[in-house]
């Protein structure tokens, strides 16, 4: 850590005074903006020599925050959500505020919307002392509202649950989701990151689940051009209960995803599947931290880089199973496809294990299209243009085709061949 530079280096402190005063309507926020906007000034910038930090220009990203946060200006409201399903829940986050189009049901709510500001501080407070990470403090710094769902018992709910992050041209966002889940109950979310010019979005999300319930998360990052995209998930497992998450990352200047997993709860379990197709100079990097804290847990984590031009992505993976874990299964996989010479990757899949009663395994592997394959598709009369195409598309289908729910496969194929640039 010695050499490590400190973030106050890329902070102005004269700035405090308008960090811990950017809440009017809500008061009490800004000692939560002021108390994170003091501890980042001693908090260590990750060295890109660390392997989980590895090609990522977090300096960077941490300097443009805080340029863009100063120059924070209310836009009108201006979007194009192409996509609308009738039956889905659509949820917006723009000029940090969450809204919506007609009225929300009662297991939604926002900060700005709700009366109840106790229940709003003890989630703030929770999530801050459980998650201590550098993406969490940026993200409080600037918080302004915050999107709240809750289930109660046995109640299941059908309708996709979209929100959809719009960043617009020089901000700092910083959007934050809480979810919990009650006994026997199950939901679904999209969460849609569109495409964002010099900008900043810094997204955390809260996650608690009871036992016997089920979430299926999907995550949609568009390419982001000169722009930043950080994110942290901090997910807790209950008893008998699953989270399956699925995200596409199409790749920013800096796109960095930190998941931490607990598995709490005995035969609790996790699914992540995932595409990163970073292309251009742009970066994706993934970092990945499960606890098997219980007995008969599972992680199945499958996660897919397609790196074209001079991207770099990363995947750093740890899984920890615990003395008391036993008859814990976990298999970790990342594989990587690399379109050019100028394409870089790191991969470190990480386990390790205090009990003898498990099923645990990780693989990792980054090559080029196979040369023999290209040759027996051009052997059947096919050019080689389409034969690469075809190849690329086999490859990431893996992920896809998990993808049980129609509309969401759909629109996760479509954003697919339009990163990757296949028609």
């Amino acid at each position: 850590m010695a050499n490590e530079r400190i973030i106050k280096e890329l902070m102005n402190p004269n700035d405090l005074d308008s960090f811990s005063s950017i809440n009017q309507e809500n008061a009490w926020l800004n000692g939560y903006n002021k108390e994170s906007y003091l501890k980042l000034l001693e908090r260590p910038i990750p060295s890109n020599k660390n392997e989980e930090w590895r090609y990522t220009k977090i300096s960077e990203a941490v300097n443009q925050f805080f340029l863009k946060a100063k120059g924070n200006k209310t836009l009108p409201y201006e979007f194009n959500d192409d996509e609308s399903f009738d039956d889905d829940i659509r949820i917006y986050f723009y000029n940090g505020t969450y809204f919506h189009q007609g009225e929300l049901p009662a297991y939604i709510t926002t900060l700005k919307i709700s009366q109840d500001h106790p229940y709003f501080e003890s989630k703030i407070y929770d999530g801050n002392k459980s998650n201590d990470c550098l993406i969490n403090a940026l993200n409080t710094v600037l918080l302004t509202d915050m999107l709240s769902i809750e289930t109660k018992s046995n109640q299941k709910i059908d309708k996709m649950i979209r929100i959809i992050n719009l960043s617009h041209k020089d901000s700092a966002l910083c959007p934050r989701i809480s979810v919990n889940l009650a006994k026997n109950s199950s939901i679904k979310i999209f969460e849609h990151h569109q495409s964002s010019e010099s900008s900043v979005l810094n997204s955390n999300i809260d996650i608690q689940l009871e036992e016997n319930s089920t979430l299926d998360y999907f995550r949609l990052i568009e390419k982001q051009t000169q722009s930043h995209d950080l994110s942290s998930q901090k997910i807790n497992i209950g008893e008998n209960s699953r989270v399956n998450l699925f995200c596409l990352d199409s790749g920013a200047d800096t796109s960095r995803s930190n998941i931490d997993v607990e598995l709490d709860g005995d035969n609790s379990a996790i699914n992540i599947n995932a595409l990163f197709t970073p292309s251009e100079a742009l970066h994706s990097g993934n970092q990945l931290k499960i606890n098997h804290n219980a007995k008969g847990t599972k992680s199945s984590l499958d996660f897919r880089g397609i790196l074209d031009d001079s991207s770099a992505g990363v995947f750093f993976g740890k899984v920890k199973v615990h003395k008391n874990s036993s008859q814990t299964t976990a298999n970790m996989s990342n594989q990587n496809l690399l379109l050019s010479d100028y394409a870089k990757i790191s991969t470190k899949p990480i386990l390790e294990i205090y009990n003898d009663d498990v099923e645990c395994s990780h693989s990792a592997t980054s090559g080029n299209l196979d040369d023999e394959k290209i040759f027996y598709i051009k052997s059947r009369g096919i050019d080689e243009e389409s034969a690469k195409k075809f190849l690329v598309q086999s490859f990431a289908a893996k992920i896809i085709n998990k993808i049980t729910h129609a509309n969401m496969r759909e629109t996760f194929n479509n954003h697919l061949l339009k990163s990757l640039k296949i028609n």
